[in-house]
């Protein structure tokens, strides 16, 4: 008897049709710092639980930019959340609130296991194997592993403050001009 695993990789422009996220859609700046900001705050937030940095791609930011965009509940928030960012310059409390008002009607609207899915797809779900490592790495060692997480989101917190940062640099101009002199 043989056994043969077959892994036929994902082009992300595929991934992103199957989705119904057009990629082709040049960005404007201000976008792109939102794309950034959503991507940190979604995909970041699986990195900081131990993916680890597996992709850099600006097309998977863009990818889950879409994906989250589609939904109206949940861009309405994101627009809300970026508009009390800007409106809160370097206020750490309105960036947590921001994101943790973005996660959760993410959560909510049962996204989050989408963007999940879009992720395992755009990595090759080879990545689930990484995960499952981490799990028994934490039931092993549970110490080492304690301190590798607490150091991943302290970097990812870190990172998520630095794009919300972006996102008031590359959009108060086009805030300013949305709301007239």
């Amino acid at each position: 008897m043989e056994f043969e695993i077959r892994v036929t990789p994902v082009s992300i422009e595929e991934l992103a049709r199957r989705y119904g996220v057009d990629l082709s859609v040049e960005l404007t700046a201000c976008e792109i710092a939102e794309a950034s900001f959503l991507w940190q705050v979604t995909g970041g937030l699986f990195f900081a639980l131990g993916l680890g940095p597996f992709i850099a791609s600006g097309k998977v930011q863009t990818g889950v930019f879409g994906l989250l965009k589609s939904n109206t509940a949940v861009w309405k928030v994101v627009q809300s959340s970026i508009a009390t960012i800007a409106a809160s310059p370097r206020n750490i409390t309105a960036i947590a609130g921001a994101v943790a008002g973005i996660l959760t009607v993410v959560y909510a609207k049962g996204l989050l296991w989408k963007v999940l899915k879009f992720l395992l797809q755009a990595l090759g779900w080879w990545v689930l194997f990484r995960v499952i490592a981490k799990v028994i790495e934490t039931v092993v060692i549970p110490e080492a592993e304690i301190v590798e997480l607490l150091a991943s989101f302290t970097v990812w917190a870190i990172q998520t403050v630095n794009s919300a940062l972006n996102v008031q640099t590359a959009c108060a101009p086009a805030a300013a001009l949305a709301t007239g002199p």
